[in-house]
């Protein structure tokens, strides 16, 4: 969660400065960007392959990389389409 989040936010923020606004304009001023985006990117990426290592933890890989692929397609398959048609 915290990986989508943070990269939701260092691309939210370069699309927007490429649409030629400022950062200025926006009403939430985030504290430390770009820094403490890509340090939780980072941070929580090595989180995530530390994880392998630990025996009690490694079953949650095997669990939640396969529900987060089928969040994504579900996604894909009932909203993604509707976006399209309506769009």
């Amino acid at each position: 969660v915290w990986i989508s989040i943070a990269a939701s936010h260092i691309v939210f923020r370069k699309r927007y400065l490429a649409e030629g606004k400022s950062l200025a304009d926006l009403a939430y001023k985030a504290p430390g960007y770009p820094w403490t985006s890509w340090a939780a990117l980072i941070l929580s990426s090595l989180s995530c392959i530390l994880i392998v290592f630990d025996e009690t933890q490694r079953p949650a890989l095997y669990y939640t990389v396969p529900f987060v692929v089928a969040c994504y397609l579900a996604h894909r398959i009932f909203i993604g389409k509707r976006d399209r048609v309506s769009g």
